[in-house]
C-alpha cells in the first residue's frame, strides 16, 4: 500500500497538482548600503554581521537586531545626513501562499548640512521562495516643515538569477519591476504613499529582491516614517479537469489492485 501511495504522490505532482507541504526556508540575509556624497564613502551593514567587508571608503555598521532576518542599525550620519531608525527585514513563509516580502523603513532622514544633499540606499536579499509570478510595491513617508523641493526616486527590483544586491550603494541585480518619485510641495508637512502591482515575473527558482531608493534633502530638509516594500505571493498551479480525473482514477485502480493482491 505504501509503494502505491508513494506513485499516486508522484503522479499528482506531474500533473502540476501543488501537493501539501512546507517549501524550503529562506535562508538568505539582509544588506543594506548607502552613501551621501557621490559614492566617496559607502556605508554598509549586513545581518547577523555577516560577509560585510570594509575597504577603501566603505564604513561596515553592526546589526543591533540578533533575530535572523532582521537587520537593524543604530543613527549614523553620511555629509551631514541622518539616518534614524533604519530597519529592514525579510518575511520567512511559514507554509505555501504565504508571500515573500522585502522591507524597510527609516523613522527619520534629516539633511543637517547648509547645502542639498542627495542619498542613495539600495536594500537587498537572496533566495526567496519560487515559484512566484506576481510582485506587488509599495512606499511612503513624510516630509517635514522646511522640506519644499526635497525629492524621493525609489525603485523596486527582481532577479530571477538570484543575484545578491546592496554590495554597493547602486547594486541592483535583475529587473525593475515598479519606480515612483515624491516631490516635497510648498505645503509641507505632507504625506505620500504609492501601492502598485500586480506586475507579472517569471521566477520559478529561488530569486533575489532588491530596494533603491535616491533622496534629494534640500538644507535641513527632513523625510520621517519612511517606508520601502515588495511582495511575492507564492504561485501554486493545478491541473486540467481531465488530467485530475485520469490521474485519480489510476491511483484508485492501483490501491484495488494492491488490496487484492494482498487477499489473495
Amino acid at each position: 500500500m505504501q509503494r502505491s501511495l508513494l506513485v499516486v504522490a508522484t503522479g499528482l505532482v506531474m500533473a502540476g497538482l501543488t501537493v501539501i507541504a512546507l517549501p524550503p526556508q529562506v535562508n538568505a540575509l539582509v544588506r543594506i548600503a548607502a552613501t551621501a556624497d557621490g559614492g566617496a564613502t559607502t556605508v554598509i551593514a549586513c545581518d547577523q554581521n555577516v560577509a560585510c567587508v570594509p575597504g577603501p571608503g566603505v564604513t561596515v555598521l553592526s546589526d543591533t537586531n540578533p533575530a535572523v532576518g532582521n537587520l537593524s542599525v543604530a543613527p549614523f550620519t553620511i555629509n551631514g545626513v541622518t539616518l534614524l531608525g533604519t530597519v529592514s527585514n525579510i518575511a520567512d513563509p511559514p507554509g505555501l501562499g504565504v508571500p515573500n516580502n522585502l522591507s524597510s523603513s527609516a523613522i527619520e532622514i534629516t539633511n543637517n548640512s547648509a547645502a542639498p544633499v542627495t542619498i542613495q540606499v539600495a536594500i537587498s536579499s537572496t533566495n526567496f521562495v519560487p515559484p512566484s509570478t506576481q510582485a506587488f510595491t509599495s512606499g511612503s513617508g513624510t516630509w517635514s516643515t522646511g522640506s519644499t523641493g526635497s525629492t524621493i526616486a525609489m525603485q523596486w527590483w527582481n532577479d530571477p538569477a538570484n543575484g545578491q544586491g546592496a554590495e554597493s550603494f547602486n547594486d541592483t541585480p535583475g529587473n525593475m519591476v515598479d519606480s515612483f518619485m515624491a516631490t516635497a510641495p510648498a505645503a509641507s508637512p505632507f504625506s505620500f504613499s504609492h501601492n502598485g502591482g500586480p506586475f507579472t515575473v517569471s521566477d520559478p527558482s529561488p530569486f533575489s529582491m532588491t530596494l533603491s531608493y535616491q533622496l534629494t534633502l534640500v538644507a535641513g530638509g527632513d523625510l520621517i516614517s519612511r517606508g520601502f516594500a515588495e511582495v511575492k505571493p507564492i504561485a501554486t498551479t493545478v491541473p486540467e479537469p481531465s488530467s485530475l480525473l485520469l490521474l485519480l482514477g489510476s491511483a484508485c485502480g492501483l490501491i484495488a489492485l494492491r488490496a487484492r493482491k494482498m487477499r489473495v
